[in-house]
């Protein structure tokens, strides 16, 4: 469970990430920084970047919360919709790339991992 837990941390990054490198790509840009928004400026490789990312946490989820009970069951359920969640907000920033999208998959992403930490805790108390 420790390699799943940090590659959910590793995996996390990518729609992570991507959304700060669109919403920030001038800025880098003017830093002098190489990013992948800057590289290729229409946004379609970071959208990507971001669903694969998003998507994979999905069965890496269901492995560290192992449901094997009604209760730890939910708890899956309830870690399934952060991922679900957060691969939505990817999606649609994949389709339309602009700030609001990306501010929205950001926002997803700074919710869902406190939140699938916090369902590990709880389904390892159980």
């Amino acid at each position: 469970n420790g390699w799943a837990l940090t590659a959910i941390v590793v995996l996390w990054q990518f729609p992570h990430f991507m959304s700060i490198a669109w919403l920030y790509r001038n800025q880098y840009a003017n830093a002098g920084f190489r990013m992948l928004t800057k590289e290729e400026p229409t946004g379609v490789a970071a959208g990507w970047h971001a669903v694969v990312g998003a998507l994979a946490l999905v069965p890496l989820s269901i492995v560290v919360l192992r449901p094997e009970s009604v209760l730890t069951w939910c708890i899956a359920v309830m870690g399934v919709l952060a991922c679900v969640s957060q691969a939505m907000a990817s999606y649609r920033f994949l389709l339309d790339r602009n700030d609001v999208t990306a501010r929205k998959l950001l926002r997803a992403s700074l919710i869902y991992l406190p939140a699938i930490m916090m369902l590990v805790v709880v389904r390892w108390t159980f």
